[in-house]
């Protein structure tokens, strides 16, 4: 089926507390000002951790970013 295009992808679902990630938290971030240089900015800040697993470009709402970020802890 996968050859036929039916399949497309698959999906792993983890347990977080096996792997003590059992905190898990959506940040809302509001632009004032978006740039080139912002954009380059957020990403290579969100490429250092690991934890933050999706980050979703916003409209519609006062908010313009959300990261979804699994971690240990509310304090790390």
């Amino acid at each position: 089926m996968k050859e036929f295009g039916v399949i497309s992808g698959r999906t792993i679902v983890l347990n977080r507390k096996a792997i003590n990630l059992s905190i898990f938290v959506f940040l809302s971030i509001r632009v004032s000002h978006h740039s080139k240089n912002w954009i380059d900015r957020l990403q290579n800040l969100i490429n250092k951790y690991d934890e933050i697993t999706e980050t979703l470009r916003l409209t519609g709402s006062e908010n313009d970013y959300m990261l979804k970020i699994f971690t240990t802890s509310i304090k790390a």
